[in-house]
């Protein structure tokens, strides 16, 4: 009795296994989905960061404006900025720095009066009010 080797067939590749292209495409699909995130994530950033800048040069133009047009408890102490800036809004608030003692008995009672003013700008962003309030002190102009 005599054994019959016969040769065996040996399959070479030529593509890739079901199990491969999925593992491919699970990959480049956790890719896609980092990318479009970060894009978003840049956009709100670049947003936000476009929206302070306009608060700050906002800010800049209304304190000017109360420098030049004199202010007191009075004025008009709300408002927006026109159809120019439609999301923003300001509000200001003006209180008197009192003199502390050593500066009375200084003799520096008759100094000008000092106020402190505080801006606060503020807009509509993604459905939420965001502020900036910026300070300063001004003295009352004597003309």
């Amino acid at each position: 009795m005599g054994f019959k080797f016969e040769k065996l067939k040996v399959w070479t590749k030529k593509g890739f296994t079901l199990l491969e292209v999925m593992v491919a495409v699970a990959i480049l699909s956790l890719g896609l989905i980092i990318a479009i995130q970060s894009f978003s994530v840049s956009l709100r950033i670049a947003e936000t960061s476009l929206n302070l800048s306009k608060a700050a040069l906002l800010a800049q133009r209304k304190l000017s404006e109360i420098e030049l047009e004199g202010f007191s408890f009075e004025s008009l102490n709300s408002g927006d900025f026109g159809e120019n800036y439609p999301d923003f809004g300001w509000e200001t608030d003006i209180t008197p720095v009192e003199l502390k003692e050593p500066l009375i008995e200084a003799g520096l009672e008759d100094m000008p009066v000092l106020y402190q003013v505080a801006i606060t700008i503020f807009w509509q962003e993604r459905g939420k009010r965001r502020d900036l309030t910026f300070t300063t002190y001004l003295t009352e102009r004597k003309i």
